[in-house]
């Protein structure tokens, strides 16, 4: 090693004042830096400050570092001589070493740092661009090098649906975004042309015991006009179906574009029959379209709706009562006196109040059987009588509130859904989790108006497949199925 390069390398990662002395490869993919003390480095007693020069023994100090510092490389390269006398090409050639594709401007490490602060950095391809002084394909396409590599290929949609049949519910037509991203359009959820090619581009998925199901907000709808018919033909959904791994930590699994009853099925179905044999319950919203769904594709798993929307929903109906009476007394929107103070002027309004409260009060002691809340393993017997005392009370009670006649008859059209997340305490936060994620990124974006990149995005970040080895691993839920 030349005199005083193991001090200049030191400095490159922020290592000022050491000297490297080897770098080693660790078995789960990260490196580690062996670095000693610069040459003429003082050493002063921390009690009597006197220089020491003497070492009595060396010890290792293992820290976390983190640099990422944009530099120029030159590389000497050697033209060599062909020395093989039949060879066809005779005469020289350009050695070449994986230091960049032949003619590229960008290092691969160096694309390989970029995608990572794309991918797994959640920073914008523009501050990225900026920061390496490429330009925004440039660090975009190493984004997209390491999610290929991770198996995450995805296409452009192709404009299958009518904007008109759309909105009517013909859905028969609808696009389907595959995990990994693949978009293929398909006559009907049963046309095994059209499955084979979606298990071609979906690949093998982590098995999982717990499926979610949520939609998700993807951006606004995308048009263009057909030349032939003069009619607007939909490019990109505004709205995706988004599929999660509910309780392995498996992260986000794939994508659906928009939010009908086809779409979903057709990408259940494009698993293999073994994948879906081991899903035991799917979790979703109250959403009738992804039940229908889940039935028709898997009829042997136990359905769950997310508990929080129950709770919303009871709260949402109590808010509403006391809205309406506001309204009705003073005109405007205002929140009421308390309780016994609205007795004294408005005995009606405090009745309905009060019945509204007590009947949330015994949704949420339903909902408080969970064995995610009481750590406790919850009978059916316990959950029908839950369940028959606030259906009870909304009979005898609250047979004139229409808001709580709503609530109660929504609540008996989910109720064996209900039933079964409180018996198996699981809910849906883990789409909502993903949700989080994938809008975070949309937002550092301000927006992406391509759907490919945007699911590549959204599966870059919310999928524990892709994370590097060396990066932690998502904490598993306790529950099974």
């Amino acid at each position: 090693m030349v005199e005083g390069t193991g001090s200049v390398l030191a400095g490159l990662p922020g290592l000022g004042g050491f000297e490297v002395v080897a770098v080693e490869r660790e078995a789960d993919g990260s490196r580690t830096v062996q670095v000693v003390s610069a040459p003429g480095t003082v050493c002063r007693c921390p009690g009597c400050g006197v220089e020491s020069e003497r070492v009595h023994a060396r010890d290792e100090h293992t820290v976390k570092h983190v640099v990422v510092a944009p530099l120029r490389v030159t590389w000497d390269k050697r033209r060599m001589t062909c020395g093989n006398g039949n060879c066809e090409r005779r005469g020289t050639f350009v050695e070449d070493v994986s230091l960049a594709a032949r003619g590229g401007r960008v290092s691969l490490a160096g694309l390989d740092t970029m995608g990572h602060l794309i991918g797994d950095g959640v920073v914008a391809v523009s501050s990225v661009a900026d920061w390496g002084s490429v330009s925004w394909s440039t660090a975009h396409g190493g984004f997209i090098r390491l999610a290929e590599q991770a198996g995450i290929v995805v296409t452009g949609p192709a404009p299958t649906a009518d904007a008109e049949q759309v909105d009517a519910g013909e859905t028969d037509q609808a696009q389907v975004a595959v995990a990994g991203g693949g978009e293929l359009a398909g006559e009907a959820a049963s046309d095994e042309e059209t499955l084979s090619q979606l298990r071609s581009v979906v690949g093998p998925l982590p098995e999982v015991k717990v499926l979610g199901i949520d939609d998700q907000r993807r951006g606004s709808r995308r048009f263009h006009t057909d030349t032939t018919s003069g009619h607007w033909i939909t490019d990109a959904d505004c709205w995706n179906t988004v599929f999660i791994d509910s309780i392995g930590g498996h992260g986000l699994l794939g994508a659906a574009e928009g939010r009908a009853n086809a779409p979903v099925v057709a990408w259940i179905l494009a698993q293999s029959e073994a994948w879906r044999a081991a899903i035991q319950a799917v979790t979703i919203d109250m959403s009738p379209v992804y039940r229908s769904a889940v039935r028709a594709a898997l009829p042997a798993a136990t359905l769950l709706v997310d508990l929080f929307q129950v709770a919303q929903l009871a709260t949402n109906m109590l808010d509403d009562v006391r809205r309406r009476h506001t309204h009705r007394m003073r005109g405007r929107r205002r929140i009421l006196d308390t309780l016994t103070a609205l007795a004294e002027t408005d005995a009606e309004a405090a009745h309905e109040i009060r019945v509204a409260w007590k009947a949330r009060s015994l949704l949420f002691e339903l909902l408080a059987l969970a064995p995610s809340r009481t750590g406790l393993a919850t009978s059916r017997t316990d959950v029908d009588r839950a369940l028959h005392r606030f259906f009870d009370y909304c009979a005898t009670f609250g047979k004139d509130i229409a808001e709580l006649v709503t609530l109660a008859e929504t609540i008996d059209s989910w109720r064996n859904e209900i039933a079964n997340a409180v018996l198996l305490g699981i809910t849906n936060a883990a789409a909502e989790g993903v949700n989080r994620l994938t809008t975070l990124i949309y937002r550092v974006a301000f927006g992406l108006r391509n759907v490919a990149n945007q699911l590549r995005r959204a599966r870059s970040i919310a999928s524990r497949s892709t994370r590097p080895g060396w990066l932690p691993r998502v904490t598993t839920h306790p529950h099974t199925a």
